[in-house]
């Protein structure tokens, strides 16, 4: 349990900005949910361990959540990045999935400078079609095309997966990100996306994209 626990106490760490809001990754919105302290608290409860409120990494620490595919870091000075690297969803679930493989959010000193959509309903329509395409987050869209087929308010059929990807950290609190994706090779030429983000604890973030 301790260690379930302690995971836990990662994600919850790694998923919310400096304001104490989550990042909007795939189908999120801000005010529409659980305080993650809040859900700390119940989650310790459940599981019969000492609640802890504080759901916040030492500073300065890059992390790494190999299985969900989220990697970033954060610094003293409240800024903050987080980097979408894995697969859209589970794949016998990928409905609240969004087109965001190799997407970001960054705030610097405390504010959200770049930022996802998030979701603006579950309804059929344009709104919903704009949330979870790709040219609504911080990548890079091919020809007018989604890195994934979408339909409907939660249909999925072909889908991109992220390759190769690799994360290292590096001295002082950065993280080296990199890999790409195969979403785009139904078109013409099968182009990749190859992107790789590094994160400098002076916070800088640069990014490369390749499209091959």
């Amino acid at each position: 349990m301790r260690e379930k626990l302690s995971s836990i106490d990662s994600a919850l760490a790694a998923l919310h900005h400096p304001d104490g809001g989550i990042a909007l990754l795939n189908d999120s919105a801000l005010n529409l949910y659980t305080d993650p302290a809040e859900l700390r608290q119940y989650i310790g409860r459940a599981i019969g361990e000492a609640t802890n409120t504080k759901s916040q990494p030492a500073n300065n620490q890059p992390f790494a959540l190999n299985e969900s595919g989220y990697f970033g870091a954060r610094n003293a000075s409240e800024s903050y990045v987080i980097c979408d690297a894995g697969p859209i969803g589970p794949d016998y679930l990928p409905g609240h999935a969004h087109g965001d493989i190799f997407s970001f959010e960054l705030s610097l000193r405390g504010y959200r400078v770049i930022v996802d959509s998030g979701t603006h309903d579950y309804e059929v329509g344009e709104m919903r079609n704009y949330c979870r395409s790709t040219r609504a987050h911080n990548t890079i869209e091919i020809d007018n095309q989604d890195q994934c087929e979408f339909w409907g308010a939660f249909r999925v059929g072909r889908r991109g997966r992220p390759h190769d990807v690799r994360w290292e950290p590096l001295d002082g609190g950065g993280f080296r990100l990199s890999g790409w994706h195969d979403g785009y090779q139904h078109l013409p030429g099968a182009p990749t996306h190859r992107r790789t983000f590094v994160w400098h604890p002076q916070e800088v973030l640069m990014i490369k994209d390749e499209v091959t």
